[in-house]
């Protein structure tokens, strides 16, 4: 490519000076990258890691530093600031030091071997990994924190992170998780000349989606399962766009050592240097902070340093893309970067095909990869496709090909079966550390223990479990939010419509005072703030039906939370834990975060609420009202239990039996319940009508909670309004349902084949009055028909759930037995955000049929 060197720079005011120390600058910063220039074809490496303790917290600066300190060797000096131990270096072998949340990073000097690498990082990783042992911490590589959510996690003390955090504060949305909680795996290359390091460096920009897809190491996102893919490119792309992300200038045709110098000298510096003293800059350029200077070496390093783009130029390229790795896939990574760029022909292949992919177009890609991983489509492709050529041409006649096998693998494979293959080979390594022995039964008795003396207790009644936890993987718990998100634009839809169109509404048949507190008008703009979505998940198959829609009083939050804090106890799960990362979904913290962002959209201010969570007592799940109402009061939230009916309406608002003025309401009473119940609670309905009060969530949720909502999905009338792939997700995934009264006025018969149907009621809970042809006989279900109200009922399409053969816990010891298993996923205003698994002996799973709740764990690899 040829390199234009005439470029008029931004002179601004600076010629008003009698010297131009703007131009004399920028001529220094083009001296340094040309000193840069060499044809050695080194590679450099870093590699950031999580320092974490047994409970998965971040191990703090005062712990830490101490025990750094004490592995530095003789031969190695440190890095102090301020008399403020950040870690040493050795320049024949590597350096140690701290990033700003505490990451731990290793930087191996410049190598032309890779082997040399490996030894060099192999060396680091035993020495640190034995002594944090003994101390019972563990490193991991991860993209992004695995446990702790950034605002968690304490800085270093050092200034120069002070200045930076306060800095993104103004600039961007996600500074303080890029410098608390991202981790990454950095490369460094050589350049030969200005023309070759403009070359490489729009290259590996342009290939950054599929880089990013191919080192994409970030499960977790701010303590829960990621919402994308590559959470830490996510981030990185919502910090300062002025210092991060994609270097959009080097698309110029004009773009050189020049321009890039020109951009550095022409944005905000955040901090200039004296000594070993940071100050704080702000908003003022580098160019006005040196308009009557020459800047020196170590001035130009440090502000080259500010900046943080995927690629950034000093005296070599530094590839930022990577999550942190471990070490065989970053050794894969090294030896791709390798093979890509230290070869001048195939450099000028990659150019060939690559060279003229425009900005707009990686930008594209990137935020599709994100979305998608390896299925995204990038100029006409899709990334797994792209990212399997560019390992082929890594690997031809490369020394190193053989390095690159693990990323290959990764890449060729059929995710959905390989993640299948995955969970079987876990499932059944954990299977395999349970069974009868008296070790196993003495933890299980210290699990049941637990149980019948925590707050899961139901009208005194412990809970139920088997001695075995449910696993999932990441890639089920991405599986779970994409089919949410596809579900709840079908249910925006429908309710949109609900409320628009009378004769839509008919579908549904609505008592008419039930559909006057739907129809009210709306307060805040969620519509459904949570909820719970049963679904018949074919682990073998990766497929799924819907069972329940409950978005109306969804509870088992703190029975899933007690149950996972009791399998702690077992044996299976402590020798797991020694090889896996276990970790339960938070469901109570994510919760309240959304209950006050649709508070307060809903009182226009950021007023703290008085909280009324309520429900017909005799029905309620108090042990777990009383844990909302402890997390809410954590956050200094004002909340108070109480029955819906002891609820009185003054003329400036609704009141508790205490005599707390209420303005908030987690309402936990069914809307079957209310209307059963309607003259009993008309201050509560009256104070609704008048908006005195924020309801979460609002009647409008019966709208999804009816199990009618199965039969009016597959109406003409709704599928019309559906795109084609909307209409194939109901086909496909939502049984067909019909009245009961219909369906048999069209001629169907429900005795012959029985076991296809299972009958409902349009409005229950807790599977009250459900029954499934499969479990009766002939003669019972033809009596159990009679009695059924043919208005009221449902006839719904019968599924067979997944059967897994697990232990039940008993008193006197446990049996093995299969279980058919339900998966109750909690979504939190349209988004997913944890899961509640049910089994049962039989092949219908609730109360009424011996219900069994289970601990749901995620499982990840350990570094």
């Amino acid at each position: 490519m040829q390199c234009v060197v005439i470029y008029k720079v931004r002179k601004k005011d600076y010629n008003n000076y009698m010297r131009n120390y703007y131009e004399e600058n920028l001529q220094q910063f083009i001296r340094y990258f040309e000193n840069g220039c060499n044809n050695k074809g080194r590679l450099g490496v870093e590699v950031e890691h999580f320092v974490l303790d047994a409970s998965g917290q971040s191990v703090p600066y005062a712990i830490l530093a101490p025990l750094i300190q004490g592995e530095q060797r003789k031969e190695e000096k440190s890095f102090l600031n301020n008399g403020v131990f950040l870690g040493f270096y050795d320049e024949s072998r590597y350096s140690v030091s701290f990033e700003p949340g505490m990451q731990l990073e290793v930087s191996i000097r410049p190598e032309s071997k890779l082997d040399k690498i490996a030894a060099l990082y192999e060396d680091f990783y035993k020495r640190f990994s034995s002594m944090f042992q003994k101390h019972g911490y563990h490193m991991v590589t991860q993209g992004y924190h695995p446990h702790q959510c950034a605002d968690r996690i304490s800085m270093i003390p050092k200034k120069r992170y002070d200045y930076m955090d306060r800095y993104f504060a103004l600039h961007g949305t996600t500074g303080k998780q890029m410098m608390r909680a991202t981790a990454s795996t950095q490369v460094s290359i050589d350049y030969r000349d200005e023309a070759d390091c403009v070359k490489k460096l729009r290259l590996i920009i342009i290939l950054s989606p599929i880089l990013a897809v191919m080192t994409q190491n970030s499960p977790w996102y701010e303590a829960e399962p990621a919402h994308q893919y590559s959470s830490r490119t996510f981030v990185w792309d919502h910090v300062d766009q002025e210092r991060c992300g994609l270097l959009k200038e080097c698309f110029d045709d004009d773009f050189s050592f020049l321009r890039y110098a020109d951009k550095i000298m022409n944005t905000p510096a955040i901090l200039s240097i004296e000594g070993e003293n940071s100050i704080y800059t702000g908003e003022t350029t580098i160019a006005e902070l040196c308009k009557d200077r020459l800047l020196t070496i170590e001035e130009i390093e440090h502000y080259l340093s500010m900046f943080f783009f995927d690629v950034r130029l000093k005296h070599y390229l530094e590839i930022r893309i990577a999550d942190s790795l471990p070490q065989e896939m970053m050794l894969a990574y090294v030896a791709l970067i390798d093979g890509l760029m230290n070869r001048l022909e195939i450099t000028e292949l990659l150019w060939q095909r690559f060279g003229q992919i425009t900005y707009e177009q990686v930008m594209d890609a990137r935020k599709e990869m994100q979305r998608k991983g390896a299925a995204a489509t990038y100029c006409g492709r899709s990334i797994q496709e792209l990212a399997l050529e560019l390992l082929t041409i890594a690997g031809k006649e490369n020394v190193n090909r053989q390095a690159l096998m693990p990323m290959r693998r990764m890449m060729e494979k059929d995710w959905t079966r390989d993640a299948q293959l995955r969970k079987e080979e876990i499932w059944k390594q954990y299977y395999s550390y349970a069974g009868e022995t008296a070790e196993d039964i003495a933890s299980a008795k210290e699990e049941l223990r637990y149980l019948e003396k925590c707050s899961s207790i139901y009208h005194g009644i412990p809970t139920d479990t088997c001695y075995l936890a449910k696993l999932f993987l990441p890639d089920d718990v991405e599986y779970f939010r994409n089919l949410i998100r596809q579900l709840y634009g079908i249910f925006d839809k429908v309710m949109h419509r609900y409320e628009t169109d009378a004769e839509y509404r008919k579908l549904f048949g609505f008592d008419t005072r039930l559909e006057e507190l739907i129809l009210r008008p709306r307060t805040y703009s969620s519509n459904i703030p949570v909820a719970r979505i049963d679904i018949f998940y074919h682990e073998d198959s990766n497929t799924f039906e819907f069972c329940e829609f409950n978005t109306d009083g969804s509870s088992a939050m703190n029975e899933d939370r007690e149950l996972c804090i009791a399998v702690e106890r077992t044996l299976p799960y402590q020798k797991m834990s020694k090889e896996y990362q276990l970790k339960s979904f938070e469901l109570f913290d994510p919760f309240i975060d959304r209950f006050l962002a649709i508070f307060h959209e809903f009182a226009g201010t950021e007023v703290t609420p008085v909280v009324a969570i309520v429900d017909f007592m005799e029905q309620a799940t108090l042990n777990e009202f009383k844990q909302f109402k402890k997390c809410f009061e954590e956050r200094e939230i004002p909340t108070i239990i109480c029955d819906i009916r002891e609820l009185k309406k003054k003329r400036d608002g609704l009141y508790g039996p205490d005599g707390t003025r209420i303005t908030a309401i987690y309402r936990r009473a069914v809307t079957s319940d209310i209307m059963n119940h309607f003259d009993e609670v008309t201050d509560f309905l009256e104070a609704v009508s008048e908006n005195q009060i924020c309801l979460i969530g609002d009647f409008r949720t019966q709208i999804v909670h009816n199990k009618v909502i199965f039969e009016v999905l597959h109406h003409q009338n709704t599928m019309e309004m559906l795109t084609e792939s909307e209409r194939s997700f109901i086909i496909e995934h939502v049984p067909m349902t019909y009245r009961m009264e219909e369906f048999l006025a069209m001629g169907h018969s429900l005795t012959e084949n029985k076991d296809q149907w299972i009958i409902k009621p349009q409005d229950s809970y807790g599977a009250r009055g459900v029954y499934p042809g499969t479990l009766y006989t002939q003669e019972e279900w033809a009596e159990i028909l009679s009695e059924a109200d043919q208005k009221e009922y449902l006839v719904q399409r019968f599924y067979t759930p997944w059967c897994q053969t697990s232990y039940k816990l008993l008193h006197d010891g446990m049996e093995k037995t299969p279980f058919y298993h339900l998966t109750g996923l909690f979504v939190y205003d349209g988004e997913f955000a944890g899961v509640y698994s049910r089994v049962s002996r039989r092949k219908i799973i609730s109360t009424q049929y011996s219900e069994i709740a289970l601990p749901t764990l995620i499982v990840s690899p350990k570094a």
